[in-house]
């Protein structure tokens, strides 16, 4: 969970970067944004663990979860979905 974690700031830090010159508003979402993903991610959450990657139907047999759930997310795809 530390490399979650350590991926939210990485990516916290190349958003930074790329875009010195965000809105307030944006920077202020932003802000907000890295604050949810990094209270996700915190170890004590005993729950995130079946958030953290995507599903692999295959593996646990779910041969109908591609027609039950058309836009699955995990947190992996919500941090790099971030701008």
């Amino acid at each position: 969970m530390l490399f979650c974690s350590v991926r939210v700031c990485t990516f916290a830090t190349v958003c930074n970067t790329l875009q010195p010159k965000l809105s307030p508003l944006a920077q202020a979402e932003l802000n907000a944004a890295e604050g949810i993903m990094e209270e996700l991610t915190d170890a004590r959450n005993t729950f995130v663990h079946w958030f953290l990657e995507p599903v692999e139907p295959g593996k646990w047999g779910l041969v109908d979860y591609s027609a039950t759930i058309r836009r699955p997310m995990d947190i992996s795809t919500g941090t790099t979905a971030m701008p």
